[in-house]
């Protein structure tokens, strides 16, 4: 039985994904080109193909019980100033944590490493970890809000190395 590799999340719309997108570039980070600017729901998980289906019908299920919402991203933080990762923050958490709650059963239900923390990640490894990270200091002013409407189910393409959408499901609340 074949298995492979997804996730699922709310992908950022242009024009805020453009925005983004360049400072990720800013900021050398290491998956610009591997996956669009986005918001993890469910982190990477692999799947057999017999599980699939009920994904997706969880996926859908989740996406059913949230309205569409806007959202505001930035400025960008660190977890700690020990932590590489660099992201931005997203404002409001309540739909997002909704869309997380909804899609942690059935055959993406596993535990937790650590809580759920909703964020977009713009640089991983750039961060300096044995002080402030300058760049919070200097991108302290960036912000940029966008619409929400759909959460993507996401498959891994292991020989390109980049994440691809599988299914989109509107919002609809």
């Amino acid at each position: 039985m074949a298995r492979r590799r997804y996730a699922v999340a709310l992908m950022i719309p242009a024009p805020a994904s453009i925005e983004i997108d360049a400072l990720r570039r800013a900021l050398g980070d290491r998956q610009l080109g591997r996956i669009g600017p986005h918001v993890t729901i469910v982190p990477p998980i692999n799947l057999h193909d017999d599980a699939l289906a009920e994904a997706m019908v969880v996926t859908e299920r989740a996406a059913a019980s949230v309205s569409p919402f806007e959202v505001t991203f930035g400025p960008v933080e660190t977890f700690s100033e020990d932590s590489a990762t660099r992201f931005l923050r997203v404002d409001p958490w309540e739909p997002v944590t909704a869309l997380y709650r909804g899609c942690w059963t059935g055959p993406f239900d596993r535990p937790q490493k650590r809580p759920f923390h909703p964020h977009v990640t713009v640089d991983i490894g750039g961060s300096p970890t044995d002080g402030p990270d300058p760049a919070v200091g200097l991108l302290a002013g960036f912000t940029t809000t966008t619409p929400i409407g759909r959460v993507t189910l996401l498959e891994h393409d292991e020989a390109a190395r980049r994440w691809d959408s599988y299914a989109h499901y509107p919002l609809t609340g």
